[in-house]
């Protein structure tokens, strides 16, 4: 009985190993912009990240400002654990950055460890 006992609680403990949670979402690079718009003190960036496979979608960013400059790192995530086609793929995601005052500011959005895709927008 106890040797049953211990078989099922094993098998429990390897049963609940196998529901793994999705992947820590991973920086993704953009490849290009779609499209900038401004609307008074924002600023929108239609823009497309590339993935390594099909299984990706957008899941958040970072942004950091230093006066008129902008860096921006753009997340993606696994949509699933299981098996996906290895062909590099990409999504589009729409982000909008309010800035304080009418000027010049560059925004810097990540593309890998030592490069980045840069644009620079005046907002009156």
């Amino acid at each position: 009985m106890i040797r049953l006992l211990i078989t099922l609680f094993v098998f429990v403990l390897l049963a609940c190993d196998l529901v793994n949670p999705l992947p820590d979402p991973e920086p993704v690079p953009v490849g290009r912009f779609n499209s900038i718009e401004m609307q008074g003190k924002t600023v929108t960036f239609d823009i497309n990240c590339v993935t390594p496979e099909l299984c990706w979608e957008y899941s958040s960013y970072d942004k950091s400002t230093s006066d008129y400059l902008s860096s921006i790192t753009v997340y993606g995530q696994r949509t699933t654990n299981n098996l996906c086609a290895q062909e590099v793929s990409s999504f589009d995601v729409a982000i909008s950055i309010s800035v304080p005052s009418a000027g010049n500011y560059t925004f810097k959005f990540w593309q890998r460890s030592d490069s980045t895709l840069d644009t620079t927008v005046f907002v009156e």
